[in-house]
């Protein structure tokens, strides 16, 4: 009889096309993202049972703006539903769902400093006046020297893979291998490995 219920943590790649405008380069990156992975099984008693599949995945890309390294965070959720098929300690599924990805925006912002004025009092209430005016004319301006624009999307998505029960009865452990297809504007190829405590 297979376990229930899995979770473990996962290393998931997501990979982003040049058209996303996340990276300034103009080329495919395949993100390496560190994910947490919860599975269930029902009606287990039986080899074809039914599956539900979520994982959330975190990761930290490289950007570079001007020559100066800006990384973002990627923030990911994944689930899907599907069947599985049991034979022993192997397990076979395919499921479909959706994911959602997304990365921040970032900018270079540069200070330009403006024109410095001191002013002089010569009282107590004058002085005070003279040091808020300096605090003011101290400060400059903010400009945008460069940016990316913030990057997010929701699309249909695939599960297809196989898990290995360590384990027959009580806790143990489950390792498994999936693809996982993101059918956004253009298909996205990613590929998921997972270490999971299975009950």
């Amino acid at each position: 009889m297979a376990p229930k219920l899995a979770f473990g943590f996962s290393c998931a790649t997501y990979s982003f096309q040049p058209e996303d405008g996340v990276f300034t380069d103009n080329g495919t990156h395949a993100s390496q993202n560190f994910g947490f992975r919860f599975n269930t099984a029902f009606k287990r008693r039986k080899p074809l049972a039914w599956m539900m599949d979520g994982e959330l995945f975190l990761g930290v890309i490289d950007r570079e703006l001007l020559d100066v390294p800006l990384p973002e965070t990627i923030f990911g959720l994944h689930a899907c539903v599907g069947p599985q098929y049991t034979a022993g300690h192997l397990s076979f599924y395919a499921a479909g769902g959706l994911n959602r990805t997304s990365v921040p925006a970032t900018e270079l912002v540069s200070k330009s400093r403006a024109p410095v004025i001191q002013y002089v009092g010569r009282g107590g209430l004058s002085r005070r006046w003279a040091a808020t005016l300096n605090s003011l004319t101290s400060s400059g301006q903010a400009t945008v020297q460069a940016s990316i624009p913030a990057y997010a999307t929701v699309a249909p998505a695939g599960m297809f893979g196989l898990a290995y029960d360590i384990g027959s009865s009580g806790p143990g452990f489950r390792l498994s291998a999936d693809f996982l297809p993101v059918f956004a504007d253009k298909t996205r190829n990613n590929f998921r490995s997972t270490l999971s405590i299975t009950f």
